[in-house]
C-alpha cells in the first residue's frame, strides 16, 4: 500500500520551481529499478482520470457533429481506452531509429528500455492495430501513409 504520508512528500519532490509536475523526476521515481509500487500508484491514481476526460471530449465532438476524432495514446491497449476507439493505428519504427528519436530529448538508452518494458510487447500491439504505419522514412512517406488511412475513414 502506498502511503498518503508518502505520496504528500514525494509530490512536492515532483514539482518544478513552478510549482508545475517535473516529467522527468516523475519518470525517474516511477521507472527506477524499486519503482513499480510508485508505478502502480501512479497508474492507479491517474488513469481514470485521463479515460474520464477522453470519455467526456469524444461526447462533446460527437455532440458538437464531429464525425472522427483521433486518440494519440501509447498505453491505449494498456488501459481501458480502447473502448473508446473504433479503430487502432499502430505507429512502427525499428528500434534503433526509436532510440535515436528519444536521445535527441535528452533520454539514455536505459531509459528508453524501462519504458518500452513497462508497456506491453510491440509486437502484440501491431497485431491488435486495423492499420500500422511504418514512421522510419520521410516525413513525405509517413505522411502518404497516413492520408491513404485517413481516406478510408471519409
Amino acid at each position: 500500500m502506498y502511503s498518503a504520508k508518502r505520496g504528500a512528500s514525494t509530490a512536492a519532490f515532483l514539482k518544478d520551481t513552478r510549482g508545475k509536475v517535473d516529467r522527468k523526476a516523475v519518470a525517474a521515481l516511477v521507472f527506477a529499478e524499486s519503482g513499480q509500487r510508485e508505478l502502480e500508484f501512479l497508474t492507479a491514481l491517474t488513469h481514470p482520470l485521463i479515460q474520464a476526460n477522453i470519455e467526456a471530449e469524444l461526447c462533446r465532438r460527437k455532440l458538437a457533429g464531429t464525425p472522427i476524432a483521433v486518440l494519440d495514446a501509447a498505453l491505449l491497449l494498456e488501459t481501458d481506452w480502447k473502448t473508446c476507439v473504433d479503430r487502432i493505428v499502430f505507429v512502427d519504427a525499428p528500434s534503433g531509429l526509436r532510440l535515436q528519436r528519444v536521445q535527441a530529448r535528452g533520454w539514455t538508452e536505459a531509459q528508453l528500455a524501462v519504458r518500452e518494458a513497462a508497456q506491453l510487447p510491440l509486437e502484440f500491439k501491431k497485431a491488435k492495430a486495423d492499420w500500422i504505419v511504418d514512421n522510419s522514412g520521410t516525413i513525405e512517406k509517413t505522411f502518404d501513409q497516413v492520408e491513404k488511412i485517413w481516406q478510408g475513414f471519409c
